[in-house]
């Protein structure tokens, strides 16, 4: 049964996969992925349920597949990705106020979240994990070629041009494509999100 991840990871996101699933039954996933990811804890809890369903389940990528997007990917049996779609991994992030205890203390919570993450890009890859964690810190961009080379997906698939943005009347600046979102800062990123913004898919 197909499901999609079609936006941000959040809670809201989190309970409208496990309603997919839920309705799959005891059928096999094929989830589709277009997202620029979200909050650890939640795609965490995806990445898990999907782990925890039956065995043969796989994923598509389809245009985005950012941050905590790409743990989830790597959760399923197989990962498939089109050809002109993009993947891309980093560390985890927040932002705190406080004196330098509270920093310290964020700073601690990050390296706990950092370290399933990292184990999960391990596993996959069968890399050094300082190799992965050197691709994290750095915040690396990959392309189709780039992350089968890597070992984060396991085939490239047929890619067709991709898709104008459709503009939406009320709101058409707010449209962008995949990859233009990907040059976003992260700060700009959130902004786009809150403001109601919207990616196009490319599509296989």
């Amino acid at each position: 049964m197909e499901i999609k991840l079609f936006s941000e990871i959040n809670h809201a996101s989190l309970k409208e996969l496990t309603a997919q699933v839920k309705l799959a039954g005891n059928r096999q996933l094929l989830l589709k992925i277009n997202s620029p990811g979200g909050s650890v804890a939640d795609g965490l809890a995806m990445a898990n349920l999907i782990a925890s369903h039956r065995p043969g389940s796989s994923c598509e990528i389809v245009g985005l597949c950012a941050s905590m997007a790409t743990v989830i990917a790597l959760s399923t049996g197989r990962v498939r990705m089109c050809a002109n779609a993009i993947f891309m991994i980093h560390n985890p992030w927040t932002e705190t106020t406080g004196d330098a205890r509270e920093h310290r203390k964020t700073a601690d919570a990050l390296d706990k979240f950092a370290a399933p993450i990292l184990a999960a890009y391990t596993k996959k890859t069968g890399r050094p994990e300082a190799e992965i964690q050197k691709l994290m810190d750095d915040e690396t961009w990959m392309n189709a070629t780039e992350a089968k080379k890597l070992g984060f997906i396991d085939e490239i698939g047929a890619s067709s041009p991709v898709a104008s943005a459709v503009a939406i009347p009320e709101a058409p600046a707010l449209v962008l494509s995949s990859v233009e979102y990907g040059r976003l800062t992260p700060e700009k990123r959130r902004e786009f999100l809150r403001l109601g913004g919207q990616f196009s898919l490319t599509k296989c």
